[in-house]
């Protein structure tokens, strides 16, 4: 799907002005000046989608790169939907979880990929609970996070 955001101030890495944000699918393709009408014909034809966003901000999806997704906190029940909530609403579009339950991370993880759940996108590291540095160790822990389906360690 194509959809052009016309008209938000758009906040990058060291401004922020008001474009009009291009995107194909999950790419952005075009930031434009408001009103520019150098949008190539092909492109403009295609557009399926147009959101105003006068008066409201515009900025990439946050990274929390160190979480750890939990359904309890301190013995107490909470849904994770409840947590998958906050952090969207917090801006967070992609987590990196280092730590916490494995296996209701990769469970939770399928979940967001398959948009059977409205979640940010998840890497699952895997934190090896053995070793002693030595290169057979680390080889170990490698195979271990890759045979678990681990995205990182």
């Amino acid at each position: 799907m194509t959809t052009l955001i016309r008209g938000g101030l758009v906040i990058g890495p060291v401004s922020a002005q008001h474009l009009d944000v291009l995107i194909d699918g999950e790419r952005i393709v075009a930031l434009l000046a408001p009103g520019d009408t150098s949008l190539a014909a092909d492109l403009a034809s295609s557009v399926e989608q147009v959101i105003d966003a006068t008066g409201k901000y515009v900025m990439p999806g946050l990274v929390n790169t160190h979480m750890h997704w939990q359904d309890e906190r301190g013995g107490v029940p909470m849904p994770i939907q409840y947590e998958r909530n906050l952090y969207l609403a917090s801006g967070v579009t992609t987590t990196r979880e280092v730590g916490g339950d494995f296996e209701k991370s990769k469970r939770w993880q399928a979940e967001s990929a398959a948009n059977t759940a409205i979640a940010p996108r998840m890497q699952v590291y895997w934190v090896p609970n053995r070793g002693n540095g030595t290169p057979e160790a680390l080889r170990a822990n490698v195979r271990e996070a890759k045979a678990r389906g681990a995205d990182g360690l």
